[in-house]
Protein backbone atom coordinates (compact mmCIF):
# COMPACT_ATOMS: atom_id res chain seq x y z
CA UNK A 1 0.00 0.00 0.00
CA UNK A 2 1.35 3.39 -0.98
CA UNK A 3 0.42 6.29 1.28
CA UNK A 4 1.48 9.93 1.34
CA UNK A 5 0.60 13.35 2.65
CA UNK A 6 -0.39 16.01 0.10
CA UNK A 7 -1.28 19.68 0.42
CA UNK A 8 -4.78 20.51 -0.76
CA UNK A 9 -3.32 23.11 -3.16
CA UNK A 10 -1.31 20.43 -4.98
CA UNK A 11 -4.21 18.04 -5.65
CA UNK A 12 -5.14 17.09 -9.17
CA UNK A 13 -8.54 15.86 -10.31
CA UNK A 14 -7.36 12.24 -10.48
CA UNK A 15 -6.28 12.43 -6.80
CA UNK A 16 -9.90 12.74 -5.61
CA UNK A 17 -10.51 8.98 -5.41
CA UNK A 18 -7.24 8.49 -3.49
CA UNK A 19 -8.12 10.73 -0.53
CA UNK A 20 -8.41 8.67 2.66
CA UNK A 21 -11.22 9.93 4.88
CA UNK A 22 -10.83 7.41 7.71
CA UNK A 23 -7.59 8.38 9.44
CA UNK A 24 -8.28 5.91 12.26
CA UNK A 25 -7.41 3.15 9.79
CA UNK A 26 -3.78 4.38 9.61
CA UNK A 27 -1.26 2.35 11.59
CA UNK A 28 1.65 3.83 13.53
CA UNK A 29 3.98 2.84 10.68
CA UNK A 30 1.68 4.62 8.19
CA UNK A 31 1.88 7.81 10.26
CA UNK A 32 5.67 7.52 10.47
CA UNK A 33 5.87 7.05 6.69
CA UNK A 34 3.91 10.22 5.86
CA UNK A 35 5.38 12.64 8.40
CA UNK A 36 7.78 14.98 6.57
CA UNK A 37 11.17 15.46 8.19
CA UNK A 38 11.19 18.36 10.60
CA UNK A 39 7.46 18.10 11.36
CA UNK A 40 5.76 16.54 14.33
CA UNK A 41 2.83 14.16 14.24
CA UNK A 42 0.74 16.78 16.05
CA UNK A 43 1.50 19.37 13.32
CA UNK A 44 0.58 16.90 10.57
CA UNK A 45 -2.70 16.03 12.33
CA UNK A 46 -3.42 19.74 12.81
CA UNK A 47 -2.88 20.39 9.09
CA UNK A 48 -5.25 17.52 8.30
CA UNK A 49 -7.92 18.83 10.68
CA UNK A 50 -7.69 22.34 9.22
CA UNK A 51 -8.02 21.04 5.67
CA UNK A 52 -4.55 22.15 4.59
CA UNK A 53 -3.43 18.59 3.84
CA UNK A 54 -4.97 15.23 3.01
CA UNK A 55 -3.75 11.65 3.11
CA UNK A 56 -3.58 9.95 -0.29
CA UNK A 57 -3.58 6.17 -0.52
CA UNK A 58 -3.59 3.90 -3.56
CA UNK A 59 -6.17 1.78 -1.69
CA UNK A 60 -8.10 4.05 0.71
CA UNK A 61 -10.17 2.25 3.34
CA UNK A 62 -12.84 4.94 3.13
CA UNK A 63 -12.31 7.15 0.06
CA UNK A 64 -13.59 10.69 0.41
CA UNK A 65 -14.66 10.70 -3.25
CA UNK A 66 -15.76 8.22 -5.88
CA UNK A 67 -15.17 8.85 -9.56
CA UNK A 68 -18.25 8.64 -11.73
CA UNK A 69 -17.88 9.27 -15.46
CA UNK A 70 -14.65 11.15 -14.80
CA UNK A 71 -16.16 13.43 -12.14
CA UNK A 72 -15.52 13.12 -8.40
CA UNK A 73 -18.57 12.69 -6.19
CA UNK A 74 -18.29 13.18 -2.44
CA UNK A 75 -18.76 9.94 -0.53
CA UNK A 76 -21.80 10.33 1.73
CA UNK A 77 -20.30 7.93 4.28
CA UNK A 78 -16.86 9.50 4.54
CA UNK A 79 -14.78 8.72 7.63
CA UNK A 80 -14.17 10.86 10.68
CA UNK A 81 -10.70 11.92 9.57
CA UNK A 82 -11.97 14.63 7.27
CA UNK A 83 -14.33 17.44 8.22
CA UNK A 84 -17.49 18.33 6.31
CA UNK A 85 -15.96 21.76 5.67
CA UNK A 86 -12.83 20.19 4.15
CA UNK A 87 -14.94 17.85 2.03
CA UNK A 88 -16.94 20.83 0.78
CA UNK A 89 -13.75 22.77 0.02
CA UNK A 90 -12.33 19.81 -1.91
CA UNK A 91 -15.59 19.38 -3.81
CA UNK A 92 -15.46 23.02 -4.95
CA UNK A 93 -11.80 22.62 -5.93
CA UNK A 94 -12.48 19.54 -8.04
CA UNK A 95 -15.57 21.09 -9.64
CA UNK A 96 -13.58 24.13 -10.76
CA UNK A 97 -10.75 21.90 -11.99
CA UNK A 98 -13.21 20.08 -14.22
CA UNK A 99 -15.03 23.11 -15.56
CA UNK A 100 -15.36 23.43 -19.30
CA UNK A 101 -14.45 27.12 -19.51
CA UNK A 102 -10.76 26.33 -19.86
CA UNK A 103 -11.42 23.95 -22.75
CA UNK A 104 -13.51 26.55 -24.57
CA UNK A 105 -10.82 29.23 -24.22
CA UNK A 106 -8.17 26.92 -25.62
CA UNK A 107 -10.35 26.02 -28.59
CA UNK A 108 -11.14 29.69 -29.29
CA UNK A 109 -7.42 30.52 -29.35
CA UNK A 110 -6.74 27.62 -31.67
CA UNK A 111 -9.57 28.63 -33.97
CA UNK A 112 -8.38 32.25 -34.21
CA UNK A 113 -4.83 31.17 -35.01
CA UNK A 114 -6.09 28.76 -37.60
CA UNK A 115 -8.25 31.46 -39.24
CA UNK A 116 -5.34 33.91 -39.20
CA UNK A 117 -3.15 31.33 -40.89
CA UNK A 118 -5.78 30.65 -43.53
CA UNK A 119 -6.34 34.36 -44.26
CA UNK A 120 -2.60 34.90 -44.76
CA UNK A 121 -2.47 32.00 -47.17
CA UNK A 122 -5.32 33.38 -49.27
CA UNK A 123 -3.73 36.84 -49.60
CA UNK A 124 -0.55 35.58 -51.17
Amino acid sequence: MSIRLASVDSLMLHDAALIESDLSSLSDSDWQAIIPSGRSLDKVKSDLEQGESVVLSDTPTSPAFAMEQGHPLANSSYGNGISAQTLSQLTRRFESAGSSSLYTAIMATYTLRRLWSISLTHRE
